[in-house]
């Protein structure tokens, strides 16, 4: 009854909720604990919805990994890789598949591979797998589906030897022991699944032994005929060609089993939905259009980023829906949880591909080349190899347009957690040497370019930077003063000098001097140097002079370089 909920809280959020109620309804014999499915459990009494995985989408995806199921019922094994970066959702899909087997008479069983410097024992994703089988069947059960290799399985899965009776023979050549290890396996696993079928879950094969993929690979060889499917996942972007699960993939691509899931982020749409069904309520459109710009649909990013928002109450419930309290909910620190993951991601990189991405964070989120290597200080050389580096792991992405190449994040989160890494002199001083590069490009067409221009500009602003325009007579000196000084944040004392008045500012905190001519007597002129002079003793937080063109140049500089930081002016050139 909980599907007809009108309430999406009180709705099942995946596969794997509904399996489980179904299981506890006493109309059948219970499963033991390691028949269950490979999912995560429900969550608790009083925990949080924000902390519930919700499945949306992938309905394409499921569906293949259920007709390869389907098709294993009949005796066509099969081989399925699901791929993708992480926190894409690949286990996710998995536990779903899972549900679904046990839904249709299957055993899942699943196995994990382990970074290096962890667990790193040999065929381990098996032995996890075939210790949670052997662990619920018994004895003579057991003893009959080992067959004639039940010493060779239980050199590698000790509980064989404490479920049953066994002795094991000495060692001998290694070759030939690890042949037979190979072939007992198989043949474990094909009479295993004459019992009941099986779907083996094999996670993050891109930390898998040379073993485990030689097991990987001598089982696929032998599916035919089999009630069994065999799911690996793997982020591709940790995959290049010198890696052994590379040259795995080569040999499985030859066996007629084989196929391939590929995974990328949610669309807008299935974004709406992913929150709507984990905040418990749905979610004003523009807020999951934005937070979709930002995680890209990575549903590992969106819970996030979600979580995030409703606990620094960033959002709120209004009139049925989610909605932002403020303007810009998504101009925020990362979430800690996203910080680790990317950070992990980050640090697996070299020194000279950080230190390219912290200038290309920089610069912003696309960039050109030409950019990039005018202010990253690295030779071509090094540049070209660090570039390659970073599009390798999918933390950038290429983009070629005619007579320009231009790159871009994959996640802003990438770019904010580099730019918020780096303390705030080097940042003012890339923001300083990517302006000086972005006017040298587009001088002849600034104003096509005045959004990226105007980024960085923004930045010298806010950090405090003297800045002083020069250029000719109608070249639009002044309209720059007044987009700069739009920068300056409201609760700033700005005082302002001109002749005449031009400027336009609209913060709350402005005071404007004008400066005047003598009269018929030659009396009462107030000079702009005079302005200037007394404005110094007001102590202002900045101070703006329309242009200078005399003597005032001179207590301009004095103030700017005496503490008044943060002043702007023009200057006749």
């Amino acid at each position: 009854l909980r599907l007809l909920e009108k309430d999406p809280a009180q709705r099942s959020a995946s596969a794997s909720e509904v399996g489980q109620a179904l299981a506890s309804i006493d109309l059948a014999q219970p499963a033991s604990p390691a028949e269950a499915p490979a999912a995560e459990p429900a969550p608790a009494t009083g925990q949080s919805p924000l902390y519930r995985r919700t499945f949306v989408g992938r309905e394409t995806e499921l569906r293949q990994l259920q007709a390869a199921f389907d098709n294993a019922l009949s005796g066509q094994g099969a081989l399925v890789m699901v791929v993708g970066e992480p926190g894409i959702g690949k286990t996710t899909l998995c536990e779903q598949l899972a549900t679904y087997a046990t839904l249709r008479g299957g055993r899942p069983l699943v196995g994990h591979c382990y970074e290096e410097g962890s667990l790193s024992l040999p065929y381990l994703p098996f032995v996890e797998a075939m210790r949670s089988y052997v662990l619920a069947r018994e004895p003579d059960d057991l003893m009959r589906e080992l067959g004639s290799g039940a010493a060779e399985v239980a050199r590698i899965v000790s509980e064989v030897r404490e479920r049953v009776e066994i002795e094991l023979s000495p060692p001998g050549d290694p070759e030939e022991e690890r042949y037979r290890l190979l072939q007992a396996v198989t043949a474990f696993l094909r009479n295993a699944a004459t019992v009941q079928p099986l779907l083996i879950v094999l996670e993050d094969l891109h930390d898998a032994d040379r073993g485990t993929l030689e097991l990987l690979t001598h089982v696929a060889r032998n599916l035919a005929g089999m009630r069994l499917v065999i799911v690996g996942t793997y982020r591709d972007i940790e995959v290049d060609r010198a890696h052994a699960l590379s040259s795995a993939l080569a040999e499985l691509r030859r066996v007629t089993t084989f196929s391939r899931v590929l995974l990328r982020g949610l669309t807008p749409d299935e974004v709406q939905r992913m929150m709507s069904g984990i905040a418990g309520q749905e979610i004003a459109w523009g807020l999951a259009e934005a937070v979709h710009r930002q995680t890209e649909g990575n549903p590992l990013f969106i819970q996030e980023v979600l979580r995030y928002l409703v606990e620094e109450g960033l959002i709120s419930r209004d009139e049925g829906q989610w909605r932002p309290t403020g303007e810009t909910p998504l101009a925020m620190s990362i979430p800690e949880g996203l910080r680790d993951v990317i950070g992990k991601r980050l640090s697996r990189l070299s020194p000279d591909c950080n230190s390219l991405l912290s200038v290309a964070a920089v610069i912003g989120r696309e960039f050109s080349l030409e950019t990039l290597r005018a202010v990253a200080g690295m030779s071509e050389e090094a540049l070209l190899a660090a570039l390659e580096e970073a599009i390798r792991v999918a933390v950038l992405e290429e983009k070629s347009r005619v007579g320009e190449i231009r790159y871009r994040f994959a996640h802003a989160f990438f770019r904010q957690t580099l730019y918020e890494e780096m303390i705030a002199p080097r940042r003012l001083r890339l923001h300083q040497q990517v302006a000086r590069a972005l006017e040298e490009q587009y001088a002849a067409r600034a104003e096509e370019h005045a959004t990226e221009l105007a980024e960085h500009f923004r930045a010298c602003v806010q950090v405090r930077l003297n800045t002083i325009i020069s250029g000719g007579t109608g070249t639009g000196k002044t309209t720059l003063l007044n987009a700069l000084s739009a920068f300056i944040p409201d609760t700033e004392r700005i005082l302002t000098i001109e002749d005449p008045a031009e400027l336009k500012l609209q913060q709350v905190h402005v005071v404007t001097l004008e400066s005047r001519p003598p009269n018929l007597e030659n009396k009462r002129e107030v000079s702009q140097r005079d302005l200037v002079r007394n404005a110094l003793r007001m102590r202002p937080d900045r101070i703006i002079v329309g242009e200078v063109r005399g003597s005032e140049a001179f207590d301009m500089m004095q103030a700017m370089n005496t503490g008044h930081e943060g002043s702007l002016t023009t200057v006749h050139a």
